[in-house]
């Protein structure tokens, strides 16, 4: 009779894993594969992902008997390769040396392998430099992982120009979409967008991290997470040398427009300090804002003028014209309502014999009106776009786990967030006992192994605390069970 191989089980699921970069996942489903096997082949396995997933004391334990001579050879098994790792991730610079070194002139499939164990040693060491440029010569390979996306992004934001905004606007521009296009999306969970922002801050780059959050929230108004990391990090309420310049610049402007009635002067200068004062206003930086660089302050007045993304290109276009709209009907409305009270109020015997007067009060008036009208049509066209983002954000979910009804076990290797929920209550099914008996253990996370009612391929989902839910497809291998030797004479 044939019973479910467990270690081709648990492989299986560590496989689907580590696809997806799931490197503390594949660590634990390998070590919990090995236990009780009778061979050690799964030994080089175990201690490429204890160190991609930050063991490297574990992998080094594991490859113990690799001697210190291969840091020096001509030529290497990928066991070497894995042990010289494993003491570049513990420390060793030697071994970091020698793992560079060996780099050079790998082929496609080895040379992507190398890389990971790479840019994760030096990670753990602190030679983010070196990190980075692994990371960003891996995102232009072939569908680079989401993972290798998020490392990349961040050593371009980390990188970008201090002198040029174009290219600094790029690499912040480019970081807010990926985290966008993101699975999971920033409205369902932020753990994308945490691990990005958290590396910049851990990295000494706090401004960085922050245009980052200000362009996605832009992009993503419905992402309530984003807004919240945004605020505890950028306040949006503006201190008292912000208030104080407000004031300041209204008070200059009504101080104009009396000074030109009183001199007779023409009624456009007051309407000029009406349109600075509106100005400083509108754009008064904050302390935070002031201490950027010069190409940062650009990157960020830029950023602030990304309309929500609805799926085009015209969003922007969209509220620009709804605010010069707004503009227009304000400023008419406010000529019309001014000659009206002019003409119909006690005054008006004053303002003919004073037209000069009459022209000093209206014009101002009539062009705080027309651009208070402007930034309400603005303001207007952004909730009007917010709404359509929501809708939009909503019709890419959906599509996003259309296939969450069917039978995904040939195309897919895993799932992550709202898809993994869907699936499990589509399509899934409670696994075999025998299957579920075999499902390991794993500290800080909970899983749970299910089938697919038509392949009878499992699958397993890991729930860990403060982050979206993962779902990996396994292998059904079995084996036969040994034999009882039959008794009796041959």
């Amino acid at each position: 009779m044939a019973r479910i191989d467990p270690k081709a089980l648990l492989s299986g699921w560590a496989d689907s894993a580590a696809r997806m970069d799931e490197f503390v996942t594949v660590s634990d489903l390998l070590e919990a594969a090995a236990q009780g096997a009778a061979d050690d082949d799964l030994l080089v396995a175990r201690a490429r992902a204890a160190v991609l997933a930050g063991r490297p004391a574990l992998a080094a334990g594991l490859l113990a008997d690799v001697d210190r001579d291969v840091l020096d050879a001509d030529e290497h098994t990928w066991k070497d390769v894995v042990a010289m790792a494993a003491w570049a991730a513990d420390g060793d610079h030697d071994a970091l040396a020698a793992l560079v070194r060996l780099g050079h002139g790998l082929p496609g499939p080895q040379a992507v392998a190398h890389a990971y164990l790479l840019a994760r040693a030096a990670e753990q060491i602190g030679q983010h430099d070196l990190a980075d440029g692994v990371w960003r010569a891996l995102s232009e390979t072939d569908s680079p992982t989401m993972l290798v996306q998020r490392r990349a992004r961040v050593a371009a934001v980390l990188h970008r120009s201090t002198t040029d905004d174009g290219d600094a606007g790029a690499a912040v521009g480019t970081a807010a979409r990926s985290l966008a296009d993101m699975v999971p999306m920033p409205e369902d969970d932020l753990r994308p967008t945490r691990d990005v922002v958290e590396r910049l801050e851990a990295r000494g780059d706090a401004d960085g991290a922050w245009l980052v959050l200000e362009a996605l929230s832009r992009l993503r108004p419905g992402a309530t997470g984003v807004r919240a990391m945004l605020a505890e990090r950028a306040p949006t309420h503006p201190r008292w040398r912000v208030v104080g310049l407000r004031v300041l610049a209204a008070a200059g402007a009504v101080a104009v427009a009396a000074y030109c009635i009183a001199a007779g002067i023409d009624a456009l200068l007051p309407s000029v300090a009406v349109v600075a004062a509106s100005s400083a206003w509108l754009h008064s930086p904050t302390p935070r804002e002031k201490a950027l660089n010069g190409a940062d302050a650009k990157v960020l007045k830029d950023v602030r003028g990304i309309g929500p993304d609805v799926g085009t290109r015209f969003s922007g276009l969209r509220q620009l014209v709804l605010g010069l709209g707004g503009l227009v009907l304000g400023f008419i409305f406010s000529v019309i309502a001014i000659a009206i009270a002019i003409e119909e109020g006690p005054w008006y015997p004053y303002f003919v014999d004073n037209p000069a007067t009459a022209d000093g009060i209206a014009w101002p008036l009539a062009t705080m009106f027309g651009l208070l009208g402007g930034a309400g049509g603005a303001r207007l066209g952004r909730r009007v776009l917010e709404r359509e983002s929501a809708r939009w954000v909503d019709r890419l979910r959906e599509d996003s786990v259309k296939h969450t009804r069917e039978c995904v076990c040939v195309a897919a290797v895993g799932m992550r967030g709202v898809e993994t929920e869907r699936y499990l209550a589509q399509h899934l099914v409670e696994a075999s006992p025998e299957i579920a008996g075999l499902t390991p253990a794993i500290a800080d996370s909970d899983l749970t192994s299910h089938q697919c009612p038509i392949s009878r391929t499992p699958w397993l989902a890991v729930r860990t605390p403060g982050r979206e839910a993962l779902l990996v497809k396994g292998v059904l291998a079995k084996v036969k069970e040994s034999e009882e030797p039959a008794g009796g004479y041959l």
